[in-house]
């Protein structure tokens, strides 16, 4: 039986109630340090607290469970804060990608029937325009700055007694110490929904269970190394998949301290951010990594770093041979949207060149006749919101999910 998500992570939040769990992350304007007196700091219980303050605030907004609520941000402590609040509300998630331009933003919150949408004034503003219909499903759009309520439809800010709600202040961190618990659905419930693109207004939102979701990080929190460097450098975006379910949950599983990379940053700067915060894995895209080791040589952050993980891209073969034979403990996780992020993953020590390693738990793959990978298991999506043509074009009858790539197995 696959443990729900939401239950490993309570138990995780009660064992580490008193350490550091999120902070934003800004280097100061000389670039030697991190920059403390910006952004929000939590530890696990504060980061519990705030989660049932927000979800708290959901259910007086007069929201429903499974209605659709958006978030479309940069990566914040806030951001993974409302995924949690959401979540623990039994709301379904959608991420929408801030850098998209904002007529595929608003394109994609109403597709997806978002009741509500966490975001920063800035984006509100690029696409209020869209949702000036009296007639639109969007009825609250809240700040991930504060939580401030910046629109509601109206007749919608009238269930509330004070007109201008505030986040209610009765669920407190010492009042919830070690108490934490999550009710939620059922396994094959929908719990996001996670736009694969966007950029030709053909975006394709992949519909995600518990159960998938549950799965997939379950079993790469297993996979990853352990060390006891509680610090980790989240920096892949929080709207997608990997970002999100590859980089985010299994760090916060096993109790460590997230510094939300916040800034946009260069190479330069993510070469600081990584000296000074030392993270226990280097997380990031084939192409940072092989600037990185241009720049400032990958070998170099050995001293903190225990693990080297990449997917989301085809890693440089000349990069990964030097990589390997310089003793760098390299990972390739292989996968997509549409498989929760995870189809295969290599272990530290155990990784060989050309190869993006073994399956996850609980799926099964086999390449076809025309040496195209197939999928199909715990991790494979629900399907594609509002679009069963394009669901049954990816997922054959038998169940089989078509992921377009070509591969082969080895006698391992």
């Amino acid at each position: 039986m696959i443990e729900h998500y939401l239950d490993r992570l309570a138990r995780t939040i009660n064992a580490n109630w008193d350490a550091p769990a999120l902070t934003d992350f800004y280097l100061t304007e000389d670039g030697t340090a991190q920059d403390t007196s910006r952004g929000n700091h939590y530890t696990y219980g504060e980061m519990y607290a705030e989660l049932c303050r927000v979800a708290d605030y959901l259910e007086r907004l007069g929201l429903q469970k499974g209605d659709h609520i958006a978030i479309c941000g940069a990566n914040s402590a806030h951001w993974a804060i409302a995924y949690l609040a959401i979540a623990a509300y039994q709301g379904v998630v959608v991420t929408v990608l801030h850098t998209h331009s904002p007529e595929d933003i608003a394109r994609q919150i109403e597709f997806s029937d978002a009741k509500a949408l966490f975001t920063n004034e800035l984006i509100w503003k690029e696409i209020s325009a869209s949702f000036a219909d009296e007639g639109n499903k969007l009825a609250f759009v809240i700040s991930l700055a504060d939580w401030s309520l910046m629109h509601s439809v109206p007749g919608a800010s009238r269930q509330l007694a004070d007109g201008q709600p505030k986040v209610n202040a009765t669920f407190t961190e010492v009042s919830l110490r070690g108490q934490c618990h999550f009710s939620h659905g059922e396994p094959n419930d929908l719990a996001m929904i996670c736009f694969t693109s966007g950029s030709s207004g053909d975006a394709k939102g992949v519909m995600l269970s518990y159960r998938n979701i549950s799965n997939n990080i379950n079993d790469i929190v297993d996979m990853m190394v352990l060390d006891n460097n509680r610090n980790y450098l989240l920096s892949l975006s929080l709207a997608h998949v990997s970002g999100l379910l590859v980089e985010f949950f299994p760090q916060i599983m096993r109790g460590k301290y997230i510094y939300v990379y916040a800034d946009y940053f260069s190479i330069d700067q993510y070469h600081k951010a990584l000296t000074i915060i030392q993270p226990y894995i280097l997380s990031h895209v084939p192409p940072v990594l092989n600037e990185l080791n241009r720049k400032y040589g990958i070998v170099n952050y050995l001293v903190f770093v225990k693990e080297v993980l990449s997917g989301a891209s085809v890693i440089d073969e000349t990069l990964e041979k030097k990589m390997l034979s310089g003793g760098v403990p390299l990972v390739i996780i292989y996968g997509m949207t549409e498989t929760t992020g995870g189809i295969t993953f290599s272990l530290v020590g155990n990784h060989r060149a050309g190869t993006c390693g073994k399956l996850i738990a609980n799926l099964v793959l086999r390449i076809a006749p025309n040496g195209e990978i197939l999928v199909k298991g715990e991790n494979v999506m629900l399907g594609y919101y509002k679009n069963p043509e394009a669901t049954a074009q990816k997922i054959d009858t038998d169940g089989w999910l078509h992921t377009g790539d070509r591969g082969y197995l080895d006698e391992d």
